[in-house]
């Protein structure tokens, strides 16, 4: 393999991160692929790595986050080949290991981050709905439990990758001002975490402050 840039995305993804991504079945085929032989060759450059599969399909992963993958089967959606390629990039390759615990904090996000993800209008919806106030809870990680997320009124919003925002993810469909609500009650939490612990608190609403715990980059 080619190896000259080392994704540290892709080889923090674990099975429970790549199973969150796409789902359970694609998993295991894609699992058994390589761990069979029978899996994609790679090769790694700047813009992508890549695996070329022995049916000639090629599977491409730029960064930003799995939605990015360019796959030549077609599929619309993730398909078994993504997942195969990240399997077979993470036992090619010798550094990081998946399931290493990293203690990290999404505060670290800053606002033009989200801005980039969100698009502005759903970054602005979501800028309302921090001036309206909601409640969240934080989940810090742990060795056990390596994911940081967040607990709102209506969703939880996973930071599947560290220091990564493109594979931050909520479990609500449509709902991508979830991940800005949850970067900010993580700031906030920061600020307050020996008040509230980890009990559910306010975030934002009339007391929000600009230029604090939600503020700009």
């Amino acid at each position: 393999m080619t190896d000259v840039l080392t994704r540290a995305d892709l080889l923090a993804l674990t099975e429970d991160a790549l199973v969150s991504l796409t789902n359970r079945g694609l998993y295991k085929r894609a699992a058994k692929e390589v761990a069979a032989g029978t899996g994609p060759t790679i090769t790694a450059d700047a813009d992508a790595v890549r695996g070329t599969f022995p049916d000639g399909v090629v599977c491409a992963l730029p960064p930003g986050g799995l939605e990015a993958a360019a796959c030549t089967c077609g599929a619309s959606a993730a398909c078994r080949h993504v997942v195969a390629v990240v399997l077979a990039y993470q036992a090619t390759t010798s550094a990081g290991d998946p399931n290493e615990f990293e203690q990290w904090s999404p505060a670290e996000f800053p606002d033009d981050q989200l801005e980039a993800l969100l698009g502005k209008r759903t970054f602005t919806i979501a800028r309302r709905r921090l001036a309206t106030g909601y409640l969240a809870r934080i989940h810090t990680p742990t060795p056990a439990e390596p994911v940081p997320w967040v607990e709102l009124p209506n969703c939880s919003v996973r930071f599947l990758v560290p220091h990564d925002l493109a594979y931050a993810r909520s479990d609500a469909r449509d709902t991508k001002e979830a991940v800005a609500l949850a970067v900010w009650a993580w700031r906030a939490w920061t600020e307050r975490a020996g008040e509230v612990e980890d009990r559910h608190f306010a975030v934002g609403g009339v007391e929000a402050r600009v230029g604090g715990g939600a503020s700009a980059g």
